[in-house]
C-alpha cells in the first residue's frame, strides 16, 4: 500500500494534467489497477488525495498558495479540494 501511494503521490505531483492515468504511474502499480486486486479504487485514491494535501499545507505552514503550488493546482482548486475533505474552518 505504501508503493501504491507514494506512486500515486509522485503522479499527483508531476501530472500536469487533472486526471492520474495508467501512464503516469509506474508499471508495477498499474498492472495492479488492470489486474483489480484491491487496494487502488476510488476510496483510496481520495484517502490519498487528502493526505498529500495535508502534507503539503503542514510542509507551508498551512500557507494555501505555496501548498497549491507544492501541489501544481491553483490556490482555488486547493480550497475547493480542503472545503471537500472538511479541511475549512469555515
Amino acid at each position: 500500500m505504501r508503493e501504491l501511494e507514494n506512486a500515486v503521490e509522485r503522479a499527483y505531483i508531476l501530472c500536469p494534467a487533472l486526471t492520474i492515468g495508467l501512464k503516469q504511474l509506474p508499471a508495477k502499480v498499474g498492472a495492479l489497477a488492470r489486474g483489480g486486486q484491491e487496494g487502488f479504487d476510488e476510496m483510496n485514491f481520495l484517502k490519498i488525495e487528502k493526505r498529500l494535501i495535508v502534507w503539503a499545507l503542514t510542509n507551508t505552514s498551512w500557507n494555501q498558495s505555496r501548498a497549491a503550488e507544492v501541489l501544481g493546482i491553483t490556490r482555488k482548486q486547493l480550497r475547493t479540494k480542503m472545503k471537500n475533505f472538511g479541511l475549512l474552518s469555515s
